[in-house]
């Protein structure tokens, strides 16, 4: 019974340690995944981004946006260096220790995502855009053993889940749909950080 206890505290204690999405470790990385909310949201920004890219209502045209096929999951991007650290790095006293880290909404110009379309064909390719450290709340990513007493940096991956859609134009009360461009609408997917 007493083990049981000390089970479920532990549960509950890393539980709240990534209080959204979902966290993995591999060796010396992690990778978060975000909760089917959080990324439901931020993918409606990303369309409301696109359709802002084509008129406006004071033009004499409507648009359609038509869905293209399943969403493609780019590669990771190369790691940098999350926002926000000294440029020493950090040096933490205990393994218990470590890094917040979530998405920032600063436009650095660090974002950069090549998408080809051509015919039914998407590729996607990643740059990043590397997220801040806070000083709590977002995920904790701990520090190991080894990394105890010394400069450390939290370093960031990407990769997107990007959707094509062919966006079509006609006049705004007749006339008939013509294909105007595809547009692939690209939402943050998962993050991945190491410490070194």
């Amino acid at each position: 019974m007493k083990l049981n206890k000390i089970i479920i505290s532990l549960i509950l204690m890393f539980s709240f340690c990534f209080p959204y999405g979902n966290v993995s470790a591999l060796e010396n990385e992690y990778i978060y995944t975000p909760t089917k909310e959080e990324f439901e949201k931020e993918q409606e920004k990303q369309i409301e981004l696109m359709k802002a890219t084509f008129g406006s209502a004071r033009e004499s045209y409507a648009y359609d946006y038509r869905k293209i096929g399943d969403p493609k999951l780019s590669s990771f991007s190369a790691y940098k260096d999350a926002y926000d650290q000294p440029p020493g790095g950090s040096i933490f006293p205990n393994k218990r220790s470590g890094f917040y880290w979530s998405d920032d909404d600063r436009s650095p110009g660090s974002f950069s995502l090549g998408i080809a379309i051509g015919g039914q064909n998407l590729s996607v390719s990643a740059a990043y855009a590397p997220g801040a450290t806070k000083n709590s709340g977002g995920a904790i990513i701990s520090i190991n053993s080894n990394q105890v007493g010394k400069a450390v940096k939290l370093k960031v991956a990407r990769n997107y889940l990007v959707q094509r859609y062919d966006v079509y134009r006609k006049p705004q009360y007749s006339g008939t749909w013509t294909y105007l461009r595809s547009y692939g609408v690209a939402t943050k997917y998962q993050a991945k950080y190491k410490i070194s």
